[in-house]
């Protein structure tokens, strides 16, 4: 509805109209329309050159060639230690590369059709700097970080402790690549396999988690046979996003690992116990992007009934003293889920953005705590427990930004 002011100048163009004659109510008219119809249009224009700017600049933050850091294609990314003293380095992985690109190319369908080709050309780019994440042997997959002797790089120490401290092979990396890239079906046939097999129950069963999921065969984080088992809730609805979109009969690993998402909704693990259930994303925040995304690109009715709990818990947490890009996927998931925002996030420039506490945002975090027994497990998923590294990257929160501003469109 018009403010009050509107509504007073409505009244006082119809005076105008009576008292200056035909030609000139003309103009009052078309000037009273142009004040009602301003607050909306502004805002639009500002979103649209917004992402205009965000799409030059993400196409400008890829790495071109001969980077210190970092391979050709990717977007250079950064680890921070929890505590005290907060040493920030770049961090050489795959992962924030691969989310970047898979969260572009599911925009693309959103944007014009120039704009689709630079995304195109961006994913392209990208898909060049996977080789080097891929494990050598014969049959192996995708790490974290490079697959030759790097292990934490720029680290003091632990770069030289990559036999004793890496977890190799994970799923997480894996499935984000295979959605932004092509393999054969044979690559693809054997992950899977691999998958069902490093599974709970398969060979051993994980004993770091709450009881009544432990009897549950639902997917592992790793890979690697010599790896114990890992649920992350995280981890496991992007396992679950690319096994839907692959159209498969359902095996009981598929099943499983539904059942387990949907109960760690239905209990609200996400709010309660998110460095437990998820400790390598460990943010309710961002646990609730993961599902909102999930539940946006599949139809999976038993989780209908708790969308509403999702969107409330979501709204709560956005009246929280939090950091933007908190807001940001926060808002987003509203969206996905069929809520409505109370106050839409208004970001007018890629300056004031840039200028935001967004740089802080750990968006994945490395506690270790995944691959530990049940009793250190607790102890490291307390709530602001400083022994963990936050890992980020600021063209994927320019991404998320994107995300939400066509969302919100």
């Amino acid at each position: 509805m018009p403010s009050k002011d509107i509504r007073l100048a409505n009244k006082a163009g119809l005076m105008g109209f009576c008292i200056f004659g035909s030609m000139k109510k003309y103009w009052l008219l078309i000037i009273l329309l142009a004040l009602i119809q301003m607050p909306s249009f502004a805002s639009g224009t500002s979103d649209s050159l917004l992402i205009v700017q965000l799409l030059e600049r993400i196409a400008k933050d890829q790495v071109q060639s001969n980077h210190p850091d970092f391979f050709d294609g990717m977007f250079p990314s950064f680890r921070e230690w929890g505590a005290w003293p907060i040493n920030r380095k770049p961090d050489n992985n795959v992962y924030f590369t691969a989310i970047t690109s898979f969260t572009l190319k599911n925009l693309a369908v959103k944007l014009n059709p120039k704009q689709q080709l630079g995304i195109d050309t961006i994913v392209k780019n990208a898909a060049k700097c996977y080789p080097n994440f891929l494990n050598k042997k014969k049959g192996g997959f995708y790490e974290f970080f490079p697959a030759d002797n790097t292990f934490m790089p720029n680290s003091l120490f632990l770069k030289y402790f990559k036999k004793q401290l890496s977890s190799g092979e994970d799923a997480d990396d894996c499935v984000m690549i295979f959605m932004t890239s092509k393999h054969p079906d044979s690559v693809l046939e054997s992950f899977q396999k691999k998958l069902i097999k490093a599974s709970n129950l398969s060979t051993k069963k994980i004993n770091n988690t709450f009881k009544k999921y432990r009897d549950l065969p639902a997917y592992s984080t790793f890979l690697g046979s010599k790896m114990g088992i890992d649920f992350d809730f995280c981890v496991q609805t992007n396992l679950m996003y690319y096994l839907l979109g692959k159209k498969q009969d359902f095996g009981k690993q598929d099943e499983a690992t539904l059942i387990l998402l949907l109960e760690n909704v239905r209990n609200r693990d996400y709010i309660f116990h998110p460095e437990y259930i998820s400790p390598w994303y460990a943010r309710s925040s961002v646990l609730i992007y993961h599902i909102a995304r999930l539940l946006h690109a599949y139809d999976i009715p038993a989780f209908s009934p708790y969308k509403q709990q999702l969107i409330a818990d979501a709204t709560y947490l956005l009246g929280q003293p939090v950091n933007i890009m908190d807001k940001i996927i926060l808002s987003t998931a509203i969206l996905r889920l069929g809520g409505k925002l109370v106050n839409p996030i208004e970001i007018r420039d890629l300056q004031t953005f840039e200028r935001s506490n967004q740089r802080s945002f750990p968006f994945f975090q490395a506690r270790g705590s995944g691959l530990m027994s049940n009793a250190p497990k607790k102890l490291f998923s307390i709530q602001g427990a400083p022994y963990y590294f936050n890992f980020s990257c600021p063209t994927y929160n320019k991404t998320l930004l994107l995300e939400y501003l066509l969302e919100k469109q």
